[in-house]
């Protein structure tokens, strides 16, 4: 249950560790603004099971959340 007292994260890339950490951090009380990624049907797939919004823009992300987890490959 996300608690109010915490900032809201954001995530941007939606892969191994950016699901891991974004779920990690959802069940330790934090609250998941919204998520952007390449495939927005992965990236709704997870919004919807963390009480969040999944978006077009990454630039979304940034403007609704106070901590941004980047999670994209080297390359990328």
């Amino acid at each position: 249950m996300p608690n109010m007292d915490r900032p809201i994260i954001g995530v941007i890339g939606v892969g191994k560790v950016g699901e891991t950490l974004a779920r990690l951090c959802y069940q330790h009380g934090y609250s998941i603004g919204a998520i952007y990624n390449r495939s927005l049907g992965k990236a709704s797939n997870l919004a919807q099971s963390l009480a969040s919004i999944a978006t077009h823009d990454a630039f979304d992300v940034v403007k609704y959340c106070d901590l941004i987890i980047v999670s994209m490959s080297d390359d990328a």
